[in-house]
């Protein structure tokens, strides 16, 4: 399964997000953003399945809350990560 991060400015907005689309069962985690995505701050990521990218852009948008970027979850050999932007 590769994963994919979704990067809001706040704890409170990736809540949100995990509470909406929780209530089916498929998992939605909250992490901290890894610095390498986090534009200049303390910001927290909504960590998915990438072929659900489409479902947290609609609960984004029901929401509205705006995504402030949207990257690729690649785990490299030595276990470290790797993350590129998609969007």
């Amino acid at each position: 399964m590769t994963y994919a991060l979704a990067v809001f400015p706040s704890v409170s907005q990736v809540n949100q997000m995990k509470n909406r689309l929780n209530k089916k069962g498929e998992y939605y985690g909250m992490i901290r953003a890894p610095h390498c995505v986090s534009a200049g701050g303390c910001n927290f990521a909504l960590r998915f399945d990438e072929e659900k990218l489409s479902t947290v852009k609609h609960a984004a948008q029901a929401l509205g809350v705006a995504i402030q970027g949207v990257y690729k979850e690649e785990k490299q050999e030595n276990g470290g990560k790797v993350y590129t932007k998609i969007e």
